[in-house]
């Protein structure tokens, strides 16, 4: 991918349907990716929500907490920094797109 776009969200993101129209647009469906960060108050059917795009070719990733709390395992000292209920947990997306 040459740009990723990080996203939190407590609610299902329907900006998402507006990044996917632009993408094919304008042609960047396979350049961009999409890594939205859930968070404890983030709806179940989030997940359903962001995989209907991966489905339709768009690299669009959902991480809920459970997943982040497996990936940040081998960075305990980093997993405690980073907040819950916070626009903080961005950083999370961040480390994922390295």
């Amino acid at each position: 991918m040459n740009y990723s776009i990080i996203i939190t969200t407590i609610y299902v993101p329907k900006v998402l349907d507006a990044f996917a129209r632009n993408f094919e647009l304008f042609g960047h469906k396979d350049e961009v990716e999409i890594i939205v960060i859930g968070d404890l108050r983030s709806p179940s059917e989030t997940s359903d929500y962001v995989a209907q795009f991966a489905r339709q070719g768009f690299h669009f990733e959902y991480w809920d907490v459970e997943k982040q709390r497996s990936w940040l395992s081998r960075f305990p000292d980093i997993a405690q920094e980073i907040p819950y209920n916070s626009d903080n947990r961005r950083n999370v997306g961040y480390l994922i797109a390295c």
